[in-house]
């Protein structure tokens, strides 16, 4: 028996035509393309709930030898201002 787990989401018929269309000029099939699209964005939000501590910390740190703006920290961390403030903020 395998482990292999599968993942899916909901698309109109056309989304879908799409989709395979372009799967298929890529020589993939739709759960490779799709996979190989989205699995680098979950490693990377995996990773960031296993540190989130670590990383609040850290922002908090660059924050305060100063030189970054919040602007900077959204683009540094991958985050929204409101995500930052509140961080900085201390939630």
């Amino acid at each position: 028996m395998s482990n292999t787990k599968s993942a899916a989401f909901a698309c109109s018929a056309t989304e879908y035509e799409q989709i395979k269309a372009v799967a298929a000029a890529q020589d993939k099939s739709i759960s490779a393309f799709i996979r190989d699209i989205v699995w680098p964005h979950v490693e990377i939000y995996h990773r960031d709930l296993r540190h989130a501590d670590e990383i609040k910390s850290e922002i908090r740190q660059v924050y305060k030898r100063g030189g970054m703006t919040i602007d900077d920290l959204c683009l540094l961390y991958n985050k929204n201002a409101e995500q930052i403030r509140l961080i900085l903020k201390g939630d």
